[in-house]
C-alpha cells in the first residue's frame, strides 16, 4: 500500500485538533507540513510522518502545536474590555484580585491586564497567564518585545522605554504576573477562584463541543461575584454553559455566574455569526432603472462609513491576520478603504498592518489622514466597528504611533 501525502496531512490535522482544540481544517497543509519536517527532518516520507503521529513523537507534536495555534496579540488590545474590568473590580472592595489570562500567547495581555488592575487601584492583584505552547511562556516571561506588541498608546503605566527598538515591561507589574503552560481542554488545578477571566480570540478556532469544555473548565474557578470576558469575534451563544448569564455592557462580551431566581434569557452576540458575515454575490445583470428613480436610489446609496457590511468586513479581514494572512489582510483593508474611505477601524488596522511590514511611509500618511479626519468630530463619540470605540482612542493611536515614528528629514 502506498501512503500519500493527503493522509500524512489527515493525520497532522488530527494531531493538531487533539492537542490544541482547534477544527481540524483550521490549519493549513503547507503550515502543517513545514512543521513536520521541522520536527523530522526535510525528507521524512508520508508513512514516517503517520507513524511519528500516532507515536506522539515529542518533537512532532510540539511542532505541531505551535503550528496550529495563532499567536497575535498586542498590549492594551481592546480598550473597553479592560475598561469594564476596572468598573468591576471597584465594586469588589478591597480584598485582593485574582485574574487569569487564558491562552495569554506572549504575554502581553496579561500585563496589561495586570497594569489595568494596578491602575484601578486593586491592592496587590494577582494574574496567572497561561498558554499551550512552551515557547510562548518563555516570551512572556522575558517580558522584552518588539513594535508590533506595542501598535497603540498605553491605557496604563506599563512599559519602559524603547532602547534599540525593544520594550521591556516594568518591573512592578511584571511582579504581579506569573505565568504556566496549560491546555485549556484542561481543567485547572484547584485553586481560589477568580474575579476576572479574559479569553480572547480563542474560541473562534474550536468546534461548539470543545467550547463548551472550555467555558465549563472557566466557570468551574469564577468566583460567585467574578466577571468573564470573552472576544466580541468570537462570542457564540449556542456554547454558553447554563452557569453563565451575560451581562447588559455596551460593545462588551461580560458574563457572570447565573445567580438563583435570574431568568434565563437568549444572549446577544456582538458581531454576527459566520453565517451572517458577509457572502460573494452571485454576478446577475440587474433589470434597467428608469432615469426618474436613479436620483431616487442615489440617495439611498450606503454610507461612506459604511455601517453594518464594513464592521462584518472588517470582522473577516481581522480572523485573516489572526490566522497570519496579513497581505491577504492587507489587499482587503485597501479594498474597504476605496469602499468605505470614512471607516476609521479598517484605516487604522492598515496603518498597523503596514507598519508591521515595515512601510513606515505607509502606516505614517493613514495615521496622519485619521488625525486629519477627527479633528473636527467629538471625541467622546462612538465609531462603530469590531468593538465600539470613540474618536479619542483613534487620535490616541494615531498621535502615538506619529512620535514615535517621525518622518527622517
Amino acid at each position: 500500500m502506498i501512503i500519500g501525502q493527503d493522509q500524512a496531512i489527515a493525520a497532522l490535522r488530527q494531531l493538531a485538533s487533539d492537542r490544541t482544540g482547534v477544527d481540524p481544517a483550521t490549519p493549513s497543509s503547507a503550515r502543517l507540513m513545514t512543521a513536520a519536517r521541522a520536527a523530522l527532518g526535510e525528507d521524512v516520507r508520508p508513512g514516517e510522518i503517520i507513524v511519528a503521529a500516532q507515536a506522539l513523537h515529542l518533537g512532532l507534536v510540539q511542532e505541531i502545536t505551535r503550528a496550529a495555534v495563532v499567536c497575535e496579540t498586542f498590549f492594551c488590545r481592546g480598550p473597553l474590555d479592560f475598561a469594564a474590568v476596572q468598573d468591576h473590580v471597584r465594586t469588589l472592595g478591597n480584598r485582593p484580585i485574582s485574574a487569569w489570562s487564558a491562552a495569554c500567547a506572549t504575554g502581553e495581555e496579561a500585563y496589561t491586564l495586570a497594569a489595568a488592575l494596578m491602575a484601578a487601584g486593586c491592592n496587590a492583584p494577582s494574574v496567572l497567564g497561561t498558554d499551550l505552547v512552551p515557547d510562548h511562556i518563555a516570551a512572556a516571561n522575558a517580558a522584552t518585545y518588539g513594535r508590533w506588541s506595542v501598535r497603540i498608546a498605553e491605557l496604563f503605566p506599563l512599559l519602559n522605554g524603547c532602547k534599540d527598538g525593544a520594550y521591556t515591561v516594568r518591573q512592578d507589574v511584571r511582579d504581579r504576573v506569573r505565568f504556566r503552560v496549560h491546555n485549556l481542554l484542561q481543567p485547572l488545578p484547584p485553586r481560589r477562584p477568580f474575579d476576572i477571566i479574559m479569553c480572547r480570540n480563542v474560541l473562534m478556532y474550536l468546534p461548539t463541543k470543545r467550547r463548551r469544555v472550555v467555558l465549563q473548565n472557566m466557570l468551574s474557578v469564577l468566583s460567585k461575584d467574578g466577571l468573564l470576558i470573552l472576544s466580541a469575534m468570537e462570542f457564540d451563544p449556542v456554547s454558553l454553559p447554563d452557569g453563565l448569564e451575560q451581562l447588559p455592557m455596551d460593545s462588551v462580551q461580560a458574563f457572570r455566574l447565573r445567580r438563583a431566581g435570574s431568568k434565563k434569557s437568549r444572549p446577544v452576540s456582538a458581531i454576527p455569526s459566520r453565517s451572517q458575515r458577509v457572502q460573494p454575490r452571485a454576478q446577475t445583470r440587474p433589470p434597467a432603472t428608469p432615469a426618474r428613480n436613479r436620483v431616487q436610489q442615489a440617495d439611498k446609496r450606503p454610507p461612506v462609513e459604511g455601517g453594518a457590511d464594513a464592521v462584518r468586513e472588517h470582522v473577516v479581514i481581522l480572523e485573516q491576520i489572526e490566522s497570519g494572512r496579513r497581505p491577504r489582510a492587507l489587499r482587503r483593508l485597501k479594498s474597504m478603504r476605496q469602499r468605505w474611505p470614512d471607516y476609521l477601524p479598517a484605516m487604522l488596522e492598515e496603518a498597523l498592518l503596514e507598519s508591521g511590514q515595515g512601510n513606515t511611509k505607509a502606516a505614517r500618511k493613514l495615521m496622519q489622514g485619521i488625525l486629519m479626519m477627527t479633528d473636527d468630530r467629538p471625541v467622546l463619540e462612538i465609531v462603530k466597528g469590531p468593538e465600539d470605540l470613540p474618536v479619542k482612542y483613534f487620535r490616541m493611536a494615531a498621535a502615538a504611533y506619529l512620535r514615535e515614528n517621525r518622518s527622517n528629514r
